[in-house]
């Protein structure tokens, strides 16, 4: 499916969503301004004051209503917390869809894979009442913090991260397609997430442990560190640029994997 325009956009979304978004909340938010207003609301919220301290009731106060009427839409600040990290995981497989779709390599794939890890989310015009730069902030945070046996136990987290688990499977299928012999592909997709995640919060939080300031720095960082260990070792990588020739002049190949897999014999 090719996702060019805002119609289509929203369809993707939609679809999505649909599967399973009945789950995280008793009344669909996007269907009313109230609903609309404590999504907007408490995106801002919980990034300003973080979640443990936020409540349902500071919520009311900012929206100008009541709890009884946020209780509506869920039954608590979990159930909340859960619908907007499966917008953020949504959101985030349909940009690398989008932003995928027109490369012609895969290695043009990964590239375009690492800048959208790397940089806050691109802001959905059509979804004025969602800031997904803020949510990109929130969900890094938070989803980390979910590992818990507490969380997990929760069939809605379950859901959460099959969304999160799908992500890596864009990625590891784009990685295998680069190195069909390279049999770490899902690791390394966990792994460029949670580098991303990770090196965003340093950049801003943790300054003193990181050489990298900005996103540009993190896709740059994030492209030598995946490439180099797609392509190979250092030998390996000469030996293969020596192939060509040695085939020209008529010597026998037997073979360039120089993996730490490979016995001597082979």
């Amino acid at each position: 499916m090719v996702l060019v325009d805002s119609n289509l956009k929203n369809t993707y979304l939609a679809i999505i969503m649909m599967k399973s978004e009945r789950k995280f909340f008793l009344k669909d938010p996007e269907t009313s301004e109230l609903g609309k207003k404590i999504i907007n609301q408490s995106i801002i919220l919980i990034d300003e004051i973080g979640f443990d301290e936020f409540t349902f009731k500071k919520l009311a106060h900012e929206i100008n209503s009541t709890e009884a009427s946020i209780y509506r839409y869920f039954e608590n600040k979990h159930q909340l917390l859960f619908y907007l990290l499966l917008w953020y995981w949504n959101w985030l497989k349909y940009n690398i869809d989008f932003h995928t779709i027109n490369q012609k390599t895969p290695k043009d794939k990964l590239k375009a894979i690492i800048k959208v890890i790397s940089f806050p989310l691109e802001e959905d015009p059509s979804e004025k009442f969602v800031d997904e730069s803020t949510l990109s902030h929130i969900a890094i945070i938070e989803s980390g913090r979910m590992y818990s046996k507490k969380f997990l136990k929760d069939p809605l987290l379950v859901e959460v991260y099959n969304s999160y688990k799908e992500a890596c499977f864009k990625i590891a299928s784009v990685l295998k397609s680069i190195n069909p012999k390279y049999s770490h592909s899902l690791s390394l997709a966990s792994i460029l997430i949670t580098t991303a995640h990770k090196q965003k919060i340093n950049a801003i939080h943790l300054k003193e442990i990181t050489d990298l300031n900005d996103s540009i720095q993190i896709q740059s960082f994030l492209e030598n560190m995946v490439l180099t260990g797609l392509r190979g070792g250092g030998k390996t990588v000469l030996l293969d640029t020596f192939k060509p020739q040695a085939i020209k002049e008529g010597w026998l190949w037997a073979g360039t994997d120089l993996s730490e897999s490979a016995s001597i014999n082979e």
